[in-house]
């Protein structure tokens, strides 16, 4: 059976702060699954605890910085996990970037979402799903022979509690509730969503953040020229420390551009907008299953080890 087809029959029968003041909580810096791992395999129980494994995604308005901090989740808790006998991946996957690589490499699943585009049409959430298992199933180690309803151990590392983290996916209560598990699901348990991660930074600083979005025409680097330093948050400009590295000539008066969208005040409000409409329901979704990590960066960047640390909490590690 293909990987498109597996991914066809498992959506087929699918119904679809912390304060600024908060304690904080030292992270681990070493490999601290493999001590509980070790633990659970001393147990005096016949039945050896098996680690679950915690896929999460993340949820955030236009200008949140949500594919940053992803990034740096991403990288922190890899990093985390891995020793010197365990190269271990915790992979920031993109809904867009699955979308285009369907697109670009023809597959059956990229030919009907460009006729979607062609009739001005949105993919609809069976097509965006079946998108989104398929990448899943091809690019990350699932193996459906290991599949056993109860277990999630089949994505990247046996001993591994984070399988992935999922950016721009799920989007609405439909696509949210495709991918949970349960006894009626079919999507695999493996790849299941057990968390969500919501990002909760206030309109007025996602528009500002927004519209100070620049990108080099020389380098390609993206950099942020906005300040933000009102209402208890704190988020200075990121910026290179001199000039761009490749290009010792780059000028942020000459060579910095912004998108249009960015810049169109109707656009950038209808974004956030739209987002608000749309996610709402799926925060709630996550919410009343207890699901739900709320992260508010007050000082953006400089706030990833709360992020880490609330991740943690949940996987009971600190």
């Amino acid at each position: 059976m293909t990987i498109q087809s597996r991914a066809s029959s498992f959506l087929s029968s699918s119904s679809f702060s912390f304060s600024r003041n908060a304690k904080q909580i030292t992270t681990p810096s070493a490999h601290v699954y493999s001590f509980l791992v070790k633990r659970s395999s001393s147990s005096s129980s016949s039945h050896p605890v098996t680690p679950i494994k915690h896929n999460f995604a993340l949820i955030g308005p236009p200008g949140s910085g949500k594919g940053t901090y992803g990034k740096l989740l991403s990288s922190r808790l890899t990093k985390l996990f891995s020793d010197k006998n365990n190269s271990v991946v915790v992979p920031l996957i993109t809904c867009s970037d699955i979308l285009k690589e369907h697109v670009v490499n023809q597959t059956n699943i990229g030919i009907e979402i460009q006729d979607c585009k062609k009739h001005g049409r949105l993919a609809n959430d069976e097509l965006v799903g079946r998108a989104v298992l398929t990448h899943l199933i091809d690019h990350h180690n699932y193996d459906e022979n290991k599949e056993d309803g109860n277990q999630i151990e089949n994505m990247t590392s046996s001993s591994l509690p984070v399988g992935y983290i999922l950016d721009g996916f799920p989007r609405t209560v439909p696509q949210a509730k495709m991918m949970d598990y349960n006894k009626t699901s079919s999507w695999p348990s493996s790849l299941a969503i057990t968390y969500a991660i919501s990002i909760d930074v206030p309109d007025k600083i996602c528009i500002d953040k927004i519209r100070g979005r620049r990108v080099c025409t020389l380098c390609h680097h993206s950099f942020n020229v906005t300040n933000v330093d009102y209402d208890g948050y704190y988020m200075p400009p990121t910026l290179p420390s001199s000039s761009c590295d490749e290009h010792p000539d780059c000028d942020r008066d000459t060579n910095w551009i912004c998108r249009h969208d960015d810049v169109d005040e109707d656009i950038v409000a209808r974004r956030i907008e739209d987002f608000h409409k749309e996610t709402k329901d799926v925060v709630e979704h996550y919410e009343s299953r207890g699901r739900v990590i709320h992260f508010v960066p007050y000082r953006g960047v400089d706030d990833m080890d709360l992020l880490e640390n609330l991740v943690l909490e949940k996987l009971g590690l600190l």
